[in-house]
């Protein structure tokens, strides 16, 4: 359920280090590890970053490993188990499974941000080109005009103007000059 690991201070990295090249081991590093295997990130981040919650059961390798044991032995527990996965039912029974569904659950929550992520990336990466392909034709531009608009060109309220009236010169097919 979790994507990255947790940062960790540097001084606690020093300290994990220095106790395994002397041998010994940190008992709290231990603790967290064998309690949470998978563990990368708290609960507490995961609730603030909008991921979906789901049961904590599912947090217990103990308690999964017997749901496992249970689906492959019982029928009663699994739908699938007289089903090939050539069967189109057998498709739609797993993904009604509560595990399934939160895996499916967490993973559409980070296909969403994902999604955002690009999407800012797209129009970060827009406005630097555009911003190079005004300052080109800003060069293009007489010296009195490129000394007005130069110690005014780092506000962003003139930035937008000038790449308004870029792309008006490029509708109406005027010279930007």
């Amino acid at each position: 359920f979790r994507d990255r690991p947790q940062e960790q201070a540097e001084g606690e990295i020093f300290h994990q280090s220095t106790l395994k090249s002397a041998g010994k081991k940190d008992a709290s590093s231990e603790l967290q590890s064998s309690q949470h295997p998978g563990l990368r990130y708290s609960k507490e981040q995961l609730e603030e970053w909008g991921y979906p919650k789901y049961d904590s059961n599912f947090d217990d390798p103990d308690w999964l490993r017997e749901q496992f044991r249970k689906e492959r032995e019982d029928p009663r527990e699994n739908a699938n188990f007289f089903l090939s996965p050539e069967d189109p039912e057998f498709w739609n029974n797993a993904a009604r499974k509560p595990h399934v569904k939160a895996l499916l659950e967490t993973e559409d929550h980070w296909k969403s941000r994902k999604n955002t992520w690009l999407e800012q990336y797209q129009q970060v990466y827009d406005a630097n080109k555009f911003r190079d392909e005004v300052a080109e034709r800003l060069e293009e531009c007489s010296m009195a005009t490129r000394r007005l608009v130069a110690p005014v060109l780092q506000s962003r309220a003139v930035e937008g103007h000038l790449m308004q009236v870029a792309r008006q010169a490029d509708e109406r097919g005027v010279p930007f000059a």
